[in-house]
């Protein structure tokens, strides 16, 4: 490493300070090259399953709701999420607040059982799909 050589150097030459901050700055960029190794951002397809991050929740309620089916790509790693229910959600989802489903992908109704507020969060955020009405 050469920062910590040319560190020695300065050392040597009584420049405390400057040999700290040389130091300093080498360990950072070797922590930063170790994390961005390590970190592998999962990509997000159409028609794959994930769940959404609850935000807002009290001690015993989940942390993530879903399952949801990704319908559409937006900008900005953007998603548009579809329910069990066949409802599409009104609002895109950042990528930061969904999770990839691994393993058994049932849709067939909630992973769990909503509470009142939560249902009624749920259908102010959801519009009623046109495919799924006319598929009837």
């Amino acid at each position: 490493m050469w920062h910590n050589v040319r560190a020695k150097e300065l050392e040597a030459n009584k420049n405390m300070l400057a040999a700290a901050k040389l130091r300093t700055e080498g360990a950072q960029k070797a922590a930063k090259e170790a994390y961005d190794d390590e970190v592998t951002r999962q990509t997000l397809n159409i028609n794959q399953y994930v769940l959404v991050q609850l935000f807002n929740r009290t001690k015993f309620q989940p942390k993530f709701l879903g399952p949801f089916k990704i319908v559409n790509k937006g900008i900005f790693d953007t998603y548009k999420l579809m329910g069990p229910d066949m409802k599409l959600v009104k609002a895109l989802v950042h990528r930061d607040r969904l999770k990839l489903v691994t393993g058994n992908t049932s849709t067939d109704r909630w992973w769990y059982k909503p509470n009142k507020r939560q249902r009624d969060e749920l259908e102010g955020e959801m519009e009623p799909d046109s495919s799924s009405d006319t598929a009837l």
